[in-house]
């Protein structure tokens, strides 16, 4: 009777310790990214102060891990949102703020799922340098110098 209590007793605690160590686990694959963690919701895009017109504010930044996905969602004249997606990855190196969009799932036909929006200017070819102009937990503002001498400004809001 002792014995089996004893042994009862264990298989709760083993229970115990399990869920424990389920509900403890990471929320964020390789640890905690700080406030770049979540999506941001691109406000606006300037070219060398001015702002783009043509950029409908669609376009969200979601970071975790290494990835960047960008998403974009429009709505049709129907009521019915797209969705349509691009995928990348990022690193953090001081005040700046490196992109890579040079990826592609097969090299003899170029993917668009690893191009950034028309609307970024940004090349898809090599890793792409953001100056971090302003960092906080709730607004971001990045700036990309071209090759060709425009200073595209991109200004997000946390959204989740």
């Amino acid at each position: 009777m002792i014995k089996a209590r004893i042994h009862i007793v264990r298989a709760l605690c083993l229970v115990v310790a399990g869920f424990a160590m389920l509900f403890s686990g990471c929320t964020r694959n390789n640890g905690d990214i700080g406030l770049w963690f979540g999506t941001w919701h691109m406000l606006s895009v300037t070219a060398d102060g001015e702002t783009e017109t043509g950029y409908d504010k669609d376009i969200f930044w979601s970071f975790q891990n290494d990835i960047l996905l960008l998403t974009r969602i429009q709505t049709g004249n129907d009521g019915i949102h797209r969705v349509e997606r691009r995928y990348g990855t990022w690193r953090e190196d001081g005040d700046m703020l490196f992109i890579n969009f040079s990826y592609s799932d097969d090299n003899d036909n170029p993917d668009y799922t690893y191009r950034p929006f028309e609307e970024l200017h940004m090349p898809h070819d090599s890793e792409v340098p953001l100056t971090i102009e302003k960092k906080s937990g709730t607004n971001i503002i990045l700036r990309y110098n071209s090759p060709d001498g425009v200073k595209y400004t991109y200004t997000l809001k946390k959204q989740s």
